[in-house]
């Protein structure tokens, strides 16, 4: 998840953008209210407060905390749960009618039939369609020196449409391993019902368990081509879907 950067309510002033590196605090108090339901609410004593809510000054207590009024000393993804939806943009140009449909994310592959298996029979992706499409045109469109040899298969989960490309050629660069702050997408994300079972199957549908990414609640996998890829518990996409 890296950088971080979330509205919080500040009173009548207003609000004001806070940004920073979600710690292991931070998680903690994540994991206590997804687990256990608590919700930062009007509370009479600092012992009834879960430790994600604060008051202005930054400690328990003092000045009572308002449902949805969070304050936080760091920005979790608690916090982004509960944040306020995000406020349109001011348009600085005529805006685009609402024609915009989207299609898929698309991910480059080494073995399809292998990253089929890691996607569909560890977390349910379905196979929509598979295609073989010719050189030309999608030689020109991809920017790749034909012949290219691709292999094309789209799975579905939950609405999301991840494309896997295969390409059957010599000369196809690595894989290169790039750090969560180098500009472009950098995971997907996922939930499940069970993250300690999950991640005992990992290395068995030919991916990786990142140990050292381990935090209480959330780590990062790899899968067999080395995409990463973030696993959360159940409990959040419940919450945030509870929230509308």
């Amino acid at each position: 998840m890296g950088g971080v950067t979330a509205d919080r309510p500040i009173g009548a002033a207003g609000r004001e953008r806070v940004g920073s590196r979600v710690g292991v605090q931070g998680w903690s108090a994540l994991v206590e209210v997804l687990l256990n339901g608590q919700t930062c609410r009007t509370r009479d004593t600092a012992a009834d407060q879960p430790r994600c809510c604060r008051n202005d000054n930054g400690g328990r207590g003092g000045d009572r905390t308002r449902t949805g009024d969070l304050r936080l000393a760091k920005p979790s993804l608690y916090q982004l749960s509960y944040a306020p939806r995000c406020s349109q943009i001011t348009p600085t140009l005529t805006r685009m009618p609402e024609t915009t449909a989207f299609n898929h994310v698309g991910q480059c592959v080494t073995d399809l039939a292998r990253s089929r298996r890691f996607y569909e029979e560890l977390f349910g992706f379905t196979c929509e369609r598979t295609l073989e499409p010719p050189d030309d045109p999608s030689a020109t469109l991809l920017q790749v020196d034909p012949p290219i040899g691709m292999k094309v298969a789209y799975l579905r989960r939950d609405g999301l449409i991840l494309e896997l490309l295969q390409f059957e050629r010599p000369g196809n660069p690595p894989f290169r391993s790039r750090v969560m702050n180098e500009p472009g997408l950098t995971h997907l994300s996922l939930s499940v019902e069970d993250l300690d079972g999950v991640a005992a199957r990992v290395a068995e549908f030919g991916g990786q368990v990142v140990d050292k990414t381990r935090i209480p609640g959330a780590f990062f996998i790899r899968d067999p081509d080395g995409q990463l890829v973030e696993l959360l518990p159940m409990s959040y996409r419940h919450r945030l879907d509870a929230t509308g």
